[in-house]
């Protein structure tokens, strides 16, 4: 196996969400071609929705009087493509013409803020360590020997 897509169906039949998608050293277009024959799938057996799932962070924009969380957002979006793919995710889910909706996230006020901030981080990353230590993708040029 050199890529899959987990997904998840709503109680109504009407959607179908894709949840964690994963590919390893797999050819150029798996996961393109993986998406198209999900939603050919879909289709075929009456979805009638294909929901491609989040791209964190992308579409904050960091203006003067925007709020902190918001630039934070917007910085890590534009410059944290080493540790997360965001700008590469949402590229990837471009290609298919999503309509595109904003998700958001409520906490209590104060520092719980931080916390839940933290506890998403740790639960989409994988945990601490796949957060803090995030592996390098093998390099195709590196000598397998």
């Amino acid at each position: 196996m050199v890529a899959f897509v987990t997904l998840l169906d709503d109680p109504t039949g009407r959607r179908l969400s894709v949840d964690l998608m994963r590919h390893a050293d797999a050819p150029p277009q798996t996961m393109e071609w993986l998406f198209l024959q999900l939603a050919l799938w879909g289709k075929a057996a009456n979805w009638k929705e294909l929901d491609l799932g989040m791209a964190p962070l992308s579409g904050l924009k960091s203006r003067r009087f925007s709020p902190m969380f918001t630039r934070l957002g917007a910085l890590v979006f534009s410059h944290g493509e080493e540790f997360y793919g965001f700008e590469g995710l949402r590229q990837f889910k471009s290609k298919f013409r999503p309509d595109w909706r904003p998700v958001y996230l409520a906490s209590p006020p104060g520092m719980r803020v931080y916390s839940t901030m933290l506890n998403v981080a740790l639960l989409t990353s994988g945990g601490w360590r796949a957060m803090l230590f995030p592996k390098a993708p093998p390099r195709r040029d590196a000598d397998p020997g």
